[in-house]
């Protein structure tokens, strides 16, 4: 049940609160390292002791990195499944944030986003919706730039292979031509490339590296590379040709990719039509006869159904997504 209008006061109240939170916020985010030594900012990377030898600091870096700024955060969120599921994902997506900050800013989204709808609308129902928006919206930001990256790395893996294959051929060992794709292509392949071989130069296998790297970017393709480069690492073998067959295999599997995409187009355009019917009678109804809409807009039951409906929206639109969603 609605309990009133919103006052103009408490609306802006609300409003500079939550700007000037993410002010500080972000500021804190910022300034977090300002003022250390290089030997302080590597302690909050590692547990090595700021007067250890570099190979010793070196070897702690690749170890762990540290999920918090504040030790005893870091030390709840150490060997946690939820934290070690966010820590890959901020890092296949590039996110600048530890997996302590990544969790406060879902935080205080979400009980921002609670507020400013409390104080706009005064209902409870509302109120939840948006925390429960509003805390999952870093996650989404995050997921969506993870998507885009490993698409794009995966557009970028035949020229890639293309480029390694060619340097072998020349007589290069295996890192330089991988330092020549750092410098013949752009990001974000390049970035994780040389992601791999900062790891490699820091003292890490060449084998530990590149399994970094699969589980920073899962893609299928990218996973054939990492196998066979490991496969002739141990066993020997060509690996110009087998990186020349995989990227066959690669053009090939996205031909059929294109094939079936095109194919499961109808379907696709019919979930999205299907699901956007309901939003657009909705919004034509609230312009035609108002009256007809505002009870279930401003009682908690009308509420309450509009949300399920939402959620079973949501859901349906999931489901045929994954139905049409053809792997290949």
């Amino acid at each position: 049940m609605v309990l009133g209008g919103p006052h103009p006061v408490i609306a802006l109240a609300v409003v500079l609160l939550a700007a000037g939170s993410l002010s500080l916020l972000i500021l804190a985010v910022l300034t977090a390292g300002a003022g250390r030594g290089t030997r302080e900012r590597l302690r909050q990377y590692t547990d090595a002791a700021p007067d250890a030898a570099p190979d010793v600091a070196q070897a702690a870096v690749l170890r762990q990195r540290r999920l918090s700024t504040f030790r005893a955060l870091d030390a709840l969120l150490r060997n946690n499944p939820l934290a070690e599921a966010a820590g890959k994902e901020l890092a296949a997506a590039r996110v600048p944030l530890r997996v302590g900050e990544y969790f406060g800013l879902m935080l205080f989204c979400g009980v921002m986003g609670g507020c400013i709808a409390l104080a706009l609308t005064r209902s409870p129902v509302a109120a939840g919706t948006a925390v429960l928006i509003g805390a999952l919206a870093p996650k989404i930001h995050v997921a969506r730039r993870r998507s885009q990256r490993v698409k794009g790395c995966e557009d970028q893996l035949v020229d890639m292979l293309s480029l390694t294959s060619n340097s072998l051929r020349s007589g290069w060992s295996f890192v330089q031509a991988l330092e020549n794709v750092t410098k013949e292509l752009p990001a974000p392949i390049s970035d994780e490339i040389r992601q791999v071989l900062e790891e490699v130069s820091l003292g890490a296998t060449a084998e530990d590296a590149l399994m970094d790297l699969q589980k920073r970017i899962p893609s299928y393709d990218l996973e054939l590379i990492v196998t066979a480069v490991l496969i002739q690492r141990r066993a020997g073998g060509n690996l110009a040709e087998m990186m020349d067959t995989i990227g066959h295999t690669i053009r090939e599997r996205l031909k059929l990719l294109g094939e079936v995409r095109i194919i499961t187009a109808e379907a696709r355009m019919s979930m999205w039509l299907l699901a956007l019917l309901p939003v657009c009678l909705f919004l034509i109804m609230s312009m035609l006869n108002p009256a007809y809409i505002n009870p279930m807009i401003e009682d908690a039951r009308g509420q309450l159904i509009l949300v399920g409906a939402v959620v079973m929206e949501l859901a349906g639109v999931f489901m045929l997504r994954r139905m049409a969603n053809i792997q290949v």
